[in-house]
């Protein structure tokens, strides 16, 4: 399989499991190995004390983007497809969040905010900015971790999962998904309001499998001998329709940009490259017009009705000039995107030092979740148990029961285990995301499986830990892999 961009073309499953078997340990774990074991080594909030922030963040930062740099040079060279790679997909994401987010929350307050100066000090409450540099360390080390972990090849005895494979008839494929979809985005957009609790999370996998759906249809779409792009279209656009809806009933803005994103995801599978200059077009059209009227709209009451709120925000809109539109962009685009960096400068000043680490009992509160509420009625709400310790941190205040904010994966290990956990667990997150990867995409289905795998990996926005995130794909794995099984079967073929 040639892997140059001009020339890409949708593997066979056989090529996919083939490039997968051909993955020797190379210099670049060892040099990262190194590396961690070298930071594992430097006292805690030690770097801070002796060295300059802006060295810190910015080295933090070159880190967390070299990383997922090293490992799409390694597929491109290798002939495979960079953005099914899970070592750069996984880097990727993580350097995006937390090393390009660490330069955004450092100089956040430099940019100007002339029509919205109560954003410059977002990232300057509860000590986040005072305590980025220390954070920094844990997220080199966590990227560390990351790659390493999913560089590394997963045991044999993963290779006992069954392979999901059988054989699969296109055109049917698509009429099936005509029949399903609507279905499943009316449980999408309706399902948390109408389902009895008991029920809501289980009913809502066969609503929530069409991000999975929008990806088969964009690379079904999009690949060089697709001869049936307008049939494969009308899938994604009933799927964006319906995220659409659900963000003008709620004022969700991730709602209209997530189509957008899984779109791009089916495209960088199809073709083996993303549009670029298309991403620049698009991402300008966010940043000045989307995002700062979905703005408008979002801190609109929800008690007025659609129609009003939509005139509303168009009027709030017209009154701004491209610097504010540009402000309000960047605050909802990019704060919402990197904000997770926040969270660990908060958690470092309340662990050790105010409260104990915990050991694992974040993990036990997330398998309760394991157990279905039909079986256990009075179950515990996770977010609930898990807002917690945001409580307690100072994020959420005592008297706010409306407020979510579950930590992410780097502070939920810091949390439990310190420093030596965040590399560690960081490293088994990689692991099993590698793992997955060899099941999914190498040895089953390549249009199943590469889409929802990347699903996965995409969905996760807040990066939520590794056992938090195992925990979800024991229920959606099943669901949706039967779910697609039915949709795509050739019924002709005995199976």
């Amino acid at each position: 399989m040639n892997g140059s961009v001009a020339r890409w073309r949708l593997p066979s499953d056989t090529q996919v499991a083939a490039d997968g078997r051909e993955r020797p340990v190379r210099p670049r774990i060892a040099a990262a190995a190194a590396l961690a074991l070298i930071l594992l080594f430097v006292p805690f909030r030690s770097l801070d004390a002796v060295v300059d922030r802006e060295w810190i963040v910015w080295a933090s930062a070159a880190l967390l983007l070299v990383l997922p740099s090293v490992a799409y040079v390694d597929a491109r060279r290798s002939g495979r497809n960079p953005w099914i790679d899970p070592v750069f997909l996984v880097t990727a994401f993580f350097g995006f969040k937390y090393g390009f987010g660490a330069l955004a929350v450092n100089y956040w307050s430099v940019l100007s905010w002339r029509d919205t100066p109560g954003a410059a000090t977002i990232f300057e409450r509860w000590g986040i900015w005072d305590n980025l540099p220390a954070a920094c360390h844990l997220f080199a080390l966590a990227g560390l971790g990351l790659f390493i972990g999913a560089s590394l090849r997963p045991l044999r005895v993963f290779d006992t999962l069954p392979a999901l494979r059988w054989s699969v008839d296109n055109r049917r494929f698509r009429v099936r998904l005509y029949v399903y979809t609507p279905v499943a985005m009316a449980l999408f957009v309706t399902g948390r309001r109408f389902l009895p609790v008991m029920i809501r999370d289980t009913a809502l996998l066969f609503g929530w499998i069409s991000w999975v759906i929008i990806v088969i249809a964009a690379v079904q779409g999009l690949r060089r001998d697709s001869g049936d792009r307008r049939a494969w279209a009308g899938i994604v656009a009933i799927i964006a329709v319906g995220h659409v809806m659900l963000g003008l009933e709620i004022g969700m803005r991730g709602a209209f940009v997530y189509p957008l994103l899984l779109v791009a995801a089916g495209y960088a599978i199809a073709r083996g490259h993303l549009p670029w200059g298309r991403v620049l077009i698009i991402g300008t059209v966010l940043l000045f017009l989307v995002i700062p009227w979905l703005t408008f709209y979002k801190f609109q009451s929800q008690d007025t009705p659609i129609m009003d709120r939509i005139r509303g925000a168009t009027d709030a809109m017209s009154e701004v000039d491209a610097r504010g539109a540009l402000d309000r962009g960047i605050e909802a685009l990019v704060g919402r995107s990197v904000g997770v960096v926040g969270m660990t400068a908060v958690f470092i000043q309340d662990v050790p030092d105010l409260s104990p680490f915990e050991y694992g009992r974040t993990f036990l509160i997330q398998a309760t979740h394991l157990v279905p509420r039909v079986l256990w009625p009075d179950k515990p709400n996770m977010s609930e148990q898990l807002n917690a310790y945001s409580r307690r941190a100072g994020l959420i205040d005592e008297e706010d029961d409306s407020t979510t904010a579950t930590f992410d994966a780097v502070s939920e290990y810091y949390v439990n285990f310190g420093i030596i956990g965040v590399f560690v667990l960081s490293l088994l997150h990689g692991y099993y995301l590698r793992a997955l990867h060899r099941w999914l995409v190498e040895r089953s289905l390549f249009i199943i499986g590469a889409p929802v795998f990347v699903v996965f990996v995409l969905i996760n926005f807040d990066f939520f830990g590794v056992f938090q995130t195992m925990l979800a794909h024991t229920r959606q794995i099943p669901v949706w892999t039967v779910i697609l099984y039915f949709l795509s079967r050739d019924t002709r073929v005995n199976a």
